[in-house]
């Protein structure tokens, strides 16, 4: 019993720093669209003055 509560506490750990990680990766993710669409709007301003 106390092997399944300990491996239980261990998956729950390890699903929390998965979790972790990804929000991690979708905020790098967004960040990086974010900056990419800010480029190409930048572009398009540049383009319009001419």
């Amino acid at each position: 019993m106390k092997d399944a509560i300990t491996f239980a506490v261990r998956t729950r750990q390890l699903y929390h720093l998965a979790r972790i990680q990804y929000m991690n990766y979708i905020e790098q993710v967004i960040a990086r669209a974010m900056e990419y669409h800010e480029d190409e709007l930048y572009r398009y301003t540049v383009m319009a003055d001419f």
